[in-house]
C-alpha cells in the first residue's frame, strides 16, 4: 500500500459504501466548533478505488461533513492506494473499533475539563462539552461517600486523613461549596480563590476541602 498526504476538494471525498457508523447532528455541530476552534490538525484517512478512481472516506466521515456545514473547501487527507476493497473496509473496522476499546480515566477527564473551565470555557464547548454535559460528568465520578455529613475515619475514599480528595468530584463540591451548577460553581471558586490567595482552581477546591473538613 501507498499512502500520499494531500489537500482534496469536499466534493471529491466520498463516504465509504460500508460505512456503518453514523453522525447525529448533535455530533456534527460540536465536529464544527472543533474544527473552527482548532482547525484541521489531523489528516482523515481516504481510499483511492482502483476501480472508478474515486476517492473514499476511510476515517473521517463525520469530521467531512461538519467542515461541508462551515463551508470549508478542502481538507487534508492520507490517501491509501494500491489496496482492493476488502482491505479498506477492514481498515474501517480497525479505526472504529480499536478507538472503542480504550478506557479513559474519567475522573482524569472531569478535572482537565474542570480546569478549562475556569481558564477558558470556550475550550470546553472546541472539546465537545457542553456545561450541562460537563456537569454531568462531574457528577458520574462523585462518588465520595459521607455518613451522616461526616467523613468517614479513615479518611475520604480510603485515603489517609488529611489527604484531600480529587477536586474533580462534584459531591465535594455540592458539599462545600453549596452549589448546584457549574456556573454557581464558578462564582464561588473566584470568591473563594480571593480570600484563600490561591492561584489555581484545584488549589482553591483542596483549601475548602481542608477547611471545612479539619475544621470539625
Amino acid at each position: 500500500m501507498d499512502v500520499t498526504r494531500q489537500d482534496v476538494a469536499l466534493a471529491d471525498l466520498h463516504p465509504f459504501p460500508r460505512n456503518y457508523n453514523r453522525h447525529s447532528p448533535a455530533q456534527i455541530a460540536k465536529l464544527a466548533k472543533s474544527l473552527s476552534t482548532f482547525g484541521q490538525i489531523r489528516s482523515i484517512a481516504a481510499w483511492l478505488n482502483p476501480d472508478d478512481a474515486l476517492i473514499y472516506i476511510l476515517a473521517g466521515h463525520g469530521v467531512v461533513e461538519a467542515a461541508r456545514s462551515i463551508d470549508m473547501p478542502t481538507m487534508r487527507a492520507d490517501v491509501v492506494s494500491g489496496c482492493n476493497f476488502d482491505t479498506a473496509m477492514a481498515y474501517v473496522v480497525a479505526d472504529n473499533e480499536l478507538a472503542r476499546q480504550s478506557d479513559p480515566d474519567q475522573a482524569q477527564l472531569a478535572a482537565i475539563l474542570e480546569e478549562l473551565q475556569a481558564k477558558e470555557p470556550l475550550l470546553v464547548e472546541a472539546a465537545g462539552y457542553s456545561s450541562q454535559e460537563l456537569e454531568q460528568l462531574l457528577r458520574s465520578v462523585g462518588d465520595i461517600v459521607f455518613d451522616n455529613g461526616n467523613a468517614p475515619a479513615s479518611g475520604l475514599n480510603g485515603m489517609t486523613d488529611g489527604e484531600p480528595p480529587p477536586p474533580s468530584h462534584i459531591r465535594m463540591v455540592q458539599l462545600f461549596f453549596d452549589t448546584d451548577t457549574i456556573d454557581d460553581f464558578n462564582q464561588k471558586s473566584v470568591a473563594l480563590a480571593k480570600r484563600y490567595g490561591s492561584e489555581s482552581l484545584t488549589q482553591t477546591v483542596m483549601e475548602a476541602v481542608n477547611r471545612e473538613y479539619h475544621s470539625g
